[in-house]
């Protein structure tokens, strides 16, 4: 690999952690009904609603009767690492 190529991977990686380290608002995805909780799921009605950084999130998927249902990762799991790799890019 290239300097530049790791150069250009560690930058896709910062921006990629950057995403997933993004806090989502939760109270106002659910004002616009993009999200609705469901127990530890929440349902997505229109999955081309969820922002990028949300849909990012996505750990787990299942339909049932109702449709759609997510779960998502903690923003705060990304934290470290996106300003690990954000200190790399520079």
């Amino acid at each position: 690999m290239t300097p530049d190529e790791r150069q250009k991977l560690i930058e896709e990686l910062a921006a990629e952690t950057k995403k997933l380290a993004e806090p989502v608002d939760f109270a106002d995805l659910e004002k616009k009904g993009v999200l609705i909780k469901a127990g530890a799921w929440y349902r997505v009605p229109d999955f081309r609603k969820l922002p990028e950084h949300v849909s990012a999130k996505v750990r787990e998927i299942a339909q049932d009767s109702k449709g759609v249902k997510v779960k998502l990762d903690k923003a705060t799991q990304f934290d470290k690492l996106a300003r690990k790799f954000e200190k790399l890019s520079k």
